[in-house]
């Protein structure tokens, strides 16, 4: 009569539960990571494209205060999230 009482859980049964919850925390970190990147990435390409802009209209260009507005909202956004 090793298990008399019903509510206890063999240490086999335990471990494959960690270890399932193990491999759903892996799966779901793999997946935060790669919309992450993705996000940082568009980040990048905006900034990249905001900060072409500034350069090609110069500092005496009627846009270029809310060019680097945006650009900096951009950067700060971006790195917020890294």
């Amino acid at each position: 009569m090793p298990n008399e009482n019903n509510n206890e859980i063999s240490l086999k049964e335990l471990r494959e539960g960690f270890y399932q919850c193990r491999r759903f925390e892996a799966t779901n970190l793999w997946r935060r990571s790669f919309l992450l990147s993705i996000f940082l990435v568009f980040c990048f390409a905006v900034y990249g494209a905001l900060a072409s802009e500034i350069l090609t209209a110069g500092p005496g260009a009627a846009n270029f205060l809310a060019l680097n507005e945006a650009a900096c909202a951009v950067a700060l956004l971006g790195t917020s999230f890294a």
